[in-house]
């Protein structure tokens, strides 16, 4: 806001005189909040932080509420990394013993680039293995034809890309990913049904995809 040379800001009602804002100052604590891996996640484009109309009548304290608005919610996540997903595979573990064998069977859970299958490639850097935190156990019968692969039935607490979100599937479809404020539509996965679906990974590891969820 400008004055005609020698003018004063206009007084307030109860006497005082409200100094101009300091922008600079004001955009240079801004500056702070957006980090690189920020705009990187954003990708190319423009941010844009509101900070609401500042004039000559803007108190103090409400330009410090809405400042200290900003920052508290810069900490918040943001949840799932847009051009990821969520992919979940049935994992099955062959163990020899005197006798014979057996296998355990578990779903394993992964955040993968959109479009990338796991397959057996789990350890590599774009893909990040999810520990699920219950409440449904990840444990399937060992008797599970993988010919006919179930769908991830029950909830399980996931924390992607730092957001806490929860994957439920009632067993009849494949599912949602809820996440802070989204609400993520998942599908089948076209190994699931597929006789060539049950990866062998090596003499004893295998893997069948049956769900992912694109944020």
């Amino acid at each position: 806001m400008s004055y005609a040379p020698g003018a004063r800001p206009r007084a307030r009602k109860d006497g005082r005189r409200k100094e101009a804002v300091d922008a600079a100052a004001i955009a240079k604590v801004l500056e702070g909040l957006v980090s690189r891996s920020d705009t990187e996640r954003c990708g190319p484009g423009v941010m844009t932080i509101n900070f609401g109309t500042i004039d000559a009548f803007t108190s103090d304290d409400e330009v410090k509420q809405r400042l200290n608005s900003i920052l508290d919610d810069s900490d918040a996540s943001s949840g799932p990394v847009a051009g990821r997903a969520l992919s979940i595979a049935m994992v099955t573990q062959i163990n020899s013993h005197s006798g014979g064998a057996s296998s355990n069977n578990e779903w394993h859970f992964y955040s993968t680039p959109v479009g990338h299958a796991v397959g057996c490639n789990w350890q590599s850097g774009s893909v990040q293995e999810v520990a699920p935190q219950g409440p449904s156990d990840t444990k399937l019968p060992s008797s599970i034809d993988s010919n006919s692969l179930p769908w991830p039935g029950g909830e399980y607490k996931l924390t992607i890309d730092g957001a806490d979100c929860v994957y439920k599937n009632d067993r009849s479809n494949p599912g949602r990913l809820f996440c802070p404020n989204r609400e993520i539509v998942c599908e089948e996965d076209s190994q699931k049904s597929s006789s060539e679906g049950m990866l062998e990974c090596n003499s004893y590891t295998f893997s069948h995809a049956a769900v992912y969820c694109d944020f």
